[in-house]
Order: C-alpha cells, then structure tokens, then sequence
C-alpha cells in the first residue's frame, strides 16, 4: 500500500513540473519594430523550441545529468535595431508655423529584458529585475552582467518648427542584441523543467524627430 501512496505522489510531483505555463514578455514585446541584421532570427513568442531543434541539439539536451541544467544557445548576441514607440506626433493643417517646446531626459543605460516559455519563468515585478528561476539566472548571468553599464542621465530642450502641410513625429529608437535558446533541467535523473528562453541587452536609445509633407 506505501509503494501504491508514494507512486501517486510522484506522479503528481511530476504533473506538477510538467504543467505548461503562458509565455512571460518584457517591454520589448510592445516595441513597434524590431529588425535583425540575421534574417533568421525570431521572437521566443514567434516559435515553438522543439520544432527548431535538430535531431543531434535535442539528444545532447535531453542527456540525463544527476542535477542541474542543460542549456542550448540556438543565437547569442544577434544585432538588432528597433522603434520602441512613437511619443509624439503633430500635425499642422492651418497656415502658420507651430512652434514647440520639447523637453527630454536622456539616459545613457545598458539595459536587460528577458523571456521564458514552457515550464521555465521568471521572478520580480514591473518595478524590479526579472531574473529567471530555479537556479537559471545563475547559469546564464554570466554571459550578460559585464555588459550591463553604469546608469547616467541627461536633461535637455529643443525648440520645433512644425510648417503648414506638414507633420513632426519623435520616436524612441535604438539598438540592442538578443540571445536565445533552450534550457532543461534535471533534478535525480529527471528533468523537471524545461523551455525556451530569451534576453535582450539594450545597448543604446535615443530620440529621432522627423518632418513630412501630410499625407506621405
């Protein structure tokens, strides 16, 4: 009766790891654009980890280890440019110049935004740094914490012309890389967790003011 009482509760504590949780994005997932220099490159939310693996990649991740994580990078470091948003927008249809003010605060930051899928998440909050859990942030951190530079501000005005026909748009914009792969863990010869995840360092943002004519 004990065997019967402690094979159910292993099958439960398994069913408990294996129970598959929502895809967790950061603030690059609302971005309006992002573009890799490798057209291959996709989103963690864009593709499922096991179709992409190879025969050979998914062998070598599956190899039971007594404890601790397999990791596979399927990209590391992959250049991208991206729109964050558009933050402001006018439009003259009269027959004087608008003329604005814009106030701005610049921060020169090396910034981190992660992601995770399947049974793989992520701790913290909107106000604090997500890290990834069950051990995973401990395994990866050391490929991104010496990139990570030291945070510095800068406040500033400019004055806008906006002419008549036509239309001023400011847009965040910048530059980052992404990293991305698959992690499975094992605990006693049993994998217990496993997933895809994903970072993305901001290395450089900026804002770009641009006029057209209406209607372009």
């Amino acid at each position: 009766m004990k065997k019967i009482l402690y094979a159910m509760f292993f099958c439960v504590l398994l069913l408990f790891f294996f129970i598959p949780k929502e895809v967790y994005a950061e603030d690059y997932s609302t971005y309006e654009s992002m573009i890799f220099e490798n057209k291959e490159v996709e989103l963690l939310s864009q593709w499922s980890y096991y179709d992409n693996l190879s025969e050979k990649e998914y062998v070598n991740l599956k190899k039971a280890k007594m404890f601790g994580w397999n990791i596979h990078y399927r990209f590391k470091e992959e250049p991208f440019t991206f729109v964050a948003e558009t933050i402001y927008r006018i439009e003259n249809s009269g027959l004087d110049d608008i003329v604005h003010t814009f106030k701005y605060e610049e921060t020169t930051e090396q910034t981190i935004q992660k992601n995770v899928s399947g049974s793989l998440q992520l701790s913290g909050s909107k106000t604090t740094e997500k890290k990834f859990k069950f051990g995973l942030e401990t395994e990866l951190e050391f490929e991104y914490k010496d990139t990570l530079k030291t945070k510095s501000t800068e406040s500033d005005s400019i004055k806008v012309t906006v002419a008549p026909g036509c239309t001023l748009e400011i847009k965040i914009k910048g530059e980052g890389k992404l990293t991305q792969g698959y992690a499975r863990k094992y605990f006693c010869f049993v994998h217990v967790k496993e997933g895809g995840f994903e970072y993305i360092v901001v290395t450089t943002e900026y804002y770009e003011i641009s006029m057209y004519q209406n209607g372009e």
